[in-house]
């Protein structure tokens, strides 16, 4: 049953356009008939095989097993210092992200150190200098060392990809949950920037300002309307739900829970693109009760909670708003 369930999971992962035994007689060069065996449950995976798997399609075989009770299997994937590890890292999360919208009954809660990275996606300018910024401080990559930010220096194909996610995202319902740290790091790696000489010119700098605060004024209209959307003009065709919590208790780590009508998947991001994930039935049940504690204990700010809303929101403009000044008279 486990094996049958295993393949199952695999099967929903796929998209429906494409056929799931000649996908598995890629992966494990097999013939038909051996396919058909395996996901009936009439021939046992070896573990060569189930090792393949779990690499082809990147499902995790531990929900399927059970192990100790303090004993949790981890997927980790480890920041690397590579030109296209973004782009990799971008393209697992779209897999993932597909894999949930695909099944009928879905939903994600997320715990937010930081703005989403999806959100920055919406504007252009800011896109280009978070993957920037990304490739220069996070990863350190030796070629971007010494590099002032330009909107050149980061592809056109890059951009598209991005963009393409922040789509995805928004076809998902989603409960946020939000505190006040969660917009003052952004600010202050904008701040950062600006004075370690990492904008080359002040219109950059103040372009980046600007956009950030139109993708919290995005963020605000979303919370009104309990729907996401990457153009205003289209909000209406999306009934996706979108909730947003504001937290009193500061979240320490980025944390996202999957929940779908076949099952639960954690996401922990303790150190930026670090990732860890799990399909842990235990671990996962009290992660969502984690999550429910800390939403009993915040406002919402979504929908009806207009007053608090505006008050959340209004506080960052205003911040952002003394950083442009700052800008301007250097």
């Amino acid at each position: 049953m486990s094996q049958i369930l295993f393949f199952q999971k695999i099967k929903e992962s796929l998209p429906p356009n494409r056929s799931f035994v000649d996908e598995l007689n890629e992966v494990l060069s097999i013939t038909n008939d051996g396919c058909y065996r395996r996901i009936r449950g009439e021939t046992a995976i070896t573990f060569s095989e189930t090792e393949k798997l779990c690499k082809a399609f990147g499902v995790s075989f531990d929900m399927f097993v059970q192990t100790e009770q303090n004993c949790v299997m981890f997927d980790y994937t480890s920041t690397q210092n590579t030109e296209n590890f973004l782009q990799n890292y971008f393209s697992n999360l779209h897999k993932q992200l597909s894999a949930i919208k695909q099944i009928e009954k879905k939903k994600i809660t997320y715990a937010c150190e930081g703005i989403p990275i999806f959100y920055y996606f919406n504007f252009e300018e800011l896109t280009r200098f978070k993957l920037f910024f990304w490739k220069r401080s996070v990863l350190e990559l030796p070629q971007y060392k010494s590099k002032t930010y330009s909107p050149e220096l980061v592809s056109d194909e890059m951009v598209k990809q991005c963009k393409d996610l922040t789509t995805l995202y928004n076809s998902i319902p989603v409960t946020e949950i939000w505190t006040d740290e969660t917009v003052l790091g952004n600010i202050k790696q904008i701040e950062f920037a600006w004075e370690s000489g990492v904008f080359a010119k002040k219109d950059d700098a103040l372009l980046i300002c600007s956009q950030l605060n139109q993708t919290l004024s995005m963020i605000k209209k979303m919370a009104e309307l309990g729907a996401k959307f990457s153009d205003e003009k289209k909000w209406a065709e999306n009934e996706n739900t979108f909730e947003l919590f504001k937290s009193d208790v500061n979240i320490s780590v980025t944390c996202i829970l999957a929940t779908t009508e076949t099952g639960k998947m954690c996401f922990y991001s303790p150190h930026t693109f670090n990732t860890m994930g799990t399909s842990n039935e235990t671990f996962c049940s009290d992660t969502e009760q984690w999550l429910k504690s800390i939403i009993s204990k915040s406002e919402i700010i979504s929908g009806s909670g207009e007053k608090q809303r505006a008050r959340f929101f209004n506080s960052f403009s205003e911040k952002l708003n003394l950083l442009e000044q700052k800008i301007k008279a250097s």
